[in-house]
């Protein structure tokens, strides 16, 4: 079970109960900050933050690693990998199968207001870490059903088939 940090402080009596009952508590920032937002240093302080209260929860460090909005900053996998993770599962590169967690990709970054060919350039794959990533994917997530969406009115959650 991947929760917030603060959900962790808020409801802890709730989640000492999910984690007696054998479920894994896996850090997800505190308060669901965008990592893209962070400097390192206060993405590195909510992680060490994360992993001190599930570890007061549970007894032991967390093994898992899911980024807030499904999103890395560039120090993400270096700092997933710095604290010891065993793997991460934020990425969508694959649909089902595992890899191992790259560190130090790069990509030109899409600038609308200048020519495209100064932006149209590959993806420039960086060094594979021992972390291993499990893919997240939207056909296993509870989002599109549960999602409610003004307009167009094509959204109607989850409904028995009849």
């Amino acid at each position: 079970m991947v929760r917030p940090s603060h959900t962790v402080e808020t409801f802890r009596d709730e989640i000492e109960a999910v984690a007696a009952d054998g479920h894994e508590l896996g850090v997800h920032s505190y308060s669901h900050e965008n990592p893209t937002d962070l400097s390192r240093e206060q993405e590195d302080e909510i992680l060490e933050v994360s992993i001190d209260l599930i570890e007061d929860v549970t007894g032991s460090e967390p093994v898992g690693h899911r980024a807030s909005w499904w999103e890395f900053s560039e120090n993400t996998p270096d700092l997933v990998e710095t604290h010891g993770f065993l793997y991460d599962s934020s990425l969508m590169e694959r649909m089902f199968e595992p890899r191992w967690l790259r560190k130090g990709d790069s990509w030109v970054k899409i600038e609308c207001e200048q020519d495209p060919e100064t932006w149209m350039e590959p993806h420039q794959y960086g060094e594979e870490t021992d972390v291993v990533e499990i893919p997240i994917s939207w056909y296993r997530d509870d989002i599109p059903p549960m999602l409610f969406i003004k307009q167009p009115i094509y959204h109607a959650g989850y409904k028995t088939p009849r």
